[in-house]
């Protein structure tokens, strides 16, 4: 029974259950009020009274603790620095936590919906891709997510064992308020970026192979395995999608009509589209609270560090130099890795997006556009609304097919996955 369990848990069937363990982690830790719930073999996501009393705990807890800490003024800064400056960024740090706490838990309670239409527009883009012969492997998408908790947990494991490590082998202990005032941020943080991580990846996933259905439609035109439609054709020509995808995902050899082909993969676009607005809209405040945070662990590590080298400020103090250098050199880099990787896979996300729009804007039978006509389209879709441009302008009338209702919808999210 109990294989059984685990064999249906390491093998998912939609894409919700494949995404159970970022989900169930930011649940429990108060970022999310709703989690996955399996009912048969569906799965669907479900706000739960629990979940939002959690973040309202988590909420007053972190804010306590921020508040005791400010009142008493100790912090573990304050142990290897007891300066106007140093007191000065304990403040700076605290205040700016508190506001990110509050912003972050309130974003999850109040902006909710914004992070559940994000999912359900990634899962509705594989029921399109499976009506075209595309199959996602859920499998490689959740060995992915429990590497990437499995990652920041030990990144946090190491960033908590460093510090008290050092403050321990000087006989340093500070209070519970206190440590718990300079290791939620960090904590806060890495849940934040798991789930913008996972949304990300997912979209720049589908983006990808979005991309491989329509090259391999471009081929076929490029290398007339297709017949002209004529509305006076009896015959109806039919698309075969090829096989040659990488690893999270195959092709199926099944045919599909030309138009069935086409409408599927303007929904899919549309829903593609509707998940980055999404996250662009849940994201964007925590993205700040989150840049501001390590902007300043950055800025103050920093002169610390400088401090301690150049002067011999560490003297007051029962640490020595090389303690000083690790435990702020530590702080800083475990904080600006969160921003590499909140960077690397947004640019990653935003080359698959310009890949999109340069196939749609060279399919031949129609215009094709040159490079000053692609960087003009690409332009216009770095506004704050949506482009929308007909499907004769994009492919051309050459199929004569019904075009009704194509939309070559740019994405706009504030510079995540728009186009350079």
């Amino acid at each position: 029974m109990g294989f059984k369990w685990l064999r249906k848990l390491l093998n998912p069937t939609n894409f919700y259950a494949a995404q159970r363990p970022v989900l169930r982690t930011t649940f429990i830790t108060g970022m999310t009020p709703f989690t996955v719930f399996t009912n048969g073999t569906d799965s669907v996501l479900k706000c739960t009274t629990f979940g939002y009393l959690n973040s309202c705990l988590h909420s007053i807890l972190f804010c306590t603790c921020y508040v005791i800490a400010l009142l008493k003024q100790e912090s573990v800064t304050g142990y290897f620095f007891n300066t106007e400056i140093s007191s000065l960024g304990d403040i700076l740090q605290i205040w700016i936590g508190i506001v990110a706490l509050v912003m972050t838990f309130a974003y999850s309670i109040f902006q909710r919906d914004k992070l559940i239409d994000a999912f359900h527009s990634l899962a509705k883009t594989d029921q399109h891709f499976k009506e075209i012969g595309v199959e996602t492997n859920y499998q490689s998408t959740l060995y992915y997510n429990y590497l990437l908790i499995v990652m920041s947990i030990l990144i946090q494991i190491s960033y908590c064992t460093v510090c008290v490590l050092v403050l321990a082998s000087s006989n340093v202990y500070p209070c519970i308020t206190a440590w718990m005032s300079f290791f939620l941020p960090f904590l806060m943080m890495s849940m934040v970026i798991v789930l913008f991580v996972c949304l990300v990846n997912q979209t720049r996933h589908r983006f990808h192979l979005l991309n491989k259905v329509l090259k391999s439609l471009r081929d076929i035109s490029n290398d007339k395995q297709l017949a002209a439609y004529n509305e006076k054709q009896e015959s109806v020509k039919v698309v075969r999608i090829r096989q040659p995808l990488g690893i999270s995902s195959v092709f199926s050899n099944t045919n599909r009509y030309m138009p069935d082909v086409i409408n599927r993969v303007a929904n899919i676009q549309d829903e593609l589209c509707d998940a980055c607005n999404c996250v662009e809209e849940y994201f964007k405040v925590q993205m700040l609270a989150i840049v501001t945070i390590s902007f300043l662990i950055a800025v103050f590590d920093s002169y610390y560090i400088l401090e301690t080298i150049f002067t011999d400020g560490h003297n007051n103090t029962p640490f020595s130099k090389l303690q000083f250098v690790m435990f702020f050199l530590y702080q800083g880099a475990v904080h600006m890795i969160g921003v590499v990787k909140i960077v690397f896979v947004s640019n990653k996300a935003v080359k698959e997006q310009v890949q999109r729009m340069k196939l749609i804007s060279r399919w031949p039978g129609g215009p094709v556009a040159d490079g000053l006509e692609v960087r003009e389209q690409m332009a216009l879709r770095q506004g704050p609304a949506k482009t929308c441009q007909s499907r004769e302008s994009i492919i051309g009338t050459g199929h004569h097919l019904d075009w009704s209702g194509w939309r070559n919808q740019g994405c706009s999210d504030g510079g995540t996955f728009s186009g350079p």
